[in-house]
């Protein structure tokens, strides 16, 4: 397959809550890749957009905020709030908004290179189909709704005070229909992905598993 800039790029899409995440930055650490979670960017911008109490239908002033994820601290654990989430799918259903974050995702290989760095692992919704479809790998990471629920619920319920189990699968319901479902660039599973289903298997057998795929292909 094509690479770009002579950069290796593996490819991970996958539904919420699916382990998609931790594989990949386990997988950027084993072969001390550079690691972009594109679901980030969106959560970010969605971050910024609830601090400045922006309607979510105003995408001129939502593309004004792009600059300031720059500066955004995506370590913030503020993140990976309810209402981020929710407000993050609705403005990555915009052409506008997926657009301009195009470019961002679109130079990090390059970018990568130039630190140093012999590949990239990139994660999201529309990473092996949109963004590099001719990536070295791709790999496609589900689980069934209820234990994606339970994970998410779990990594929530020490940070939210009011949160309950019956709220977080109905967020991860509507997300998974929004995703699969919108028009522009819906989660979906390329014919060349690997798939891993991660419903009953453990973390390190879903990394060791990938690895191997990874050294086996390249």
């Amino acid at each position: 397959m094509d690479k770009i800039n002579d950069t290796t790029i593996i490819a991970i899409d996958g539904t919420a809550g699916s382990g998609k995440g931790t594989l990949a930055k386990k997988i950027a650490l084993h072969f001390n890749y550079a690691h972009l979670d594109t679901g980030k960017l969106y959560r970010g911008l969605a971050y910024f957009v609830i601090k400045t109490n922006i309607d979510t239908n105003n995408v001129n002033k939502i593309i004004s905020l792009i600059p300031n994820l720059n500066d955004m601290d995506f370590n913030n654990p503020k993140l990976i709030s309810t209402a981020v989430s929710k407000t993050a799918s609705i403005i990555s259903t915009l052409p506008q908004i997926r657009q301009k974050l195009l470019k961002y995702q679109s130079d990090f290989p390059a970018l990568s290179l130039q630190k140093g760095f012999k590949g990239v692992v990139v994660d999201g919704r529309d990473i092996g189909s949109v963004i590099f479809p001719n990536a070295d790998i791709k790999f496609f990471v589900d689980a069934d709704i209820e234990t994606r629920a339970k994970r998410r619920y779990q990594e929530l319920i020490n940070k939210e005070n009011n949160i309950d189990y019956e709220s977080v699968l109905n967020d991860i319901i509507q997300r998974d229909d929004a995703d699969k479902n919108r028009k522009t660039a819906p989660l979906v599973i390329c014919d060349d992905a690997i798939i891993i289903d991660t419903t009953n298997i453990d973390i390190k057998t879903m990394i060791d598993n990938a690895i191997n795929k990874i050294n086996e292909l390249l």
